[in-house]
């Protein structure tokens, strides 16, 4: 952003959506690497809010996508091999074909519903 001739930061620079906007020029230049996605990752799994995160997720998703980077499931399938301890990662998906490659990795697999029960038993009681 320019204003009065000086150059100020965006609003967003050093944010997690920072990153993400980040992430779309390396996704477009095609050098957005294996570590660039679990480091985009782990910062955005670090957002508190889960709405949040899912909205981040999403659009990084969408400019990943959109810049003809990889599927979904590869993005995915490059977060488990570049875990040092694969066998800590949960991969939430009902796609046979993800899990049969994430599981050959090492990783755990769940459903979707087990994912939503288990966030529904982290939710407060409305008592």
């Amino acid at each position: 952003m320019v204003q009065n001739d000086n150059i100020t930061p965006d609003p967003w620079d050093g944010t997690v959506y920072g990153r993400i906007l980040d992430s779309r020029v390396g996704f477009r230049r095609g050098d957005y690497t294996t570590k660039d996605v679990v480091a985009l990752d782990r910062a955005i799994g670090a957002a508190p809010d889960r709405m949040k995160r899912a909205i981040y997720y999403t659009e990084a998703y969408v400019f990943a996508r959109d810049a003809g980077f990889r599927t979904a499931d590869d993005a995915i399938v490059a977060v488990v091999e570049a875990e040092v301890e694969p066998s800590g990662v949960d991969v939430v998906t009902s796609d046979r074909g993800l899990q049969a490659r994430v599981q050959a990795l090492g990783s755990g697999v769940s459903s979707p519903r087990a994912l939503l029960d288990a966030l529904d038993a982290e939710e407060p009681s409305a008592d």
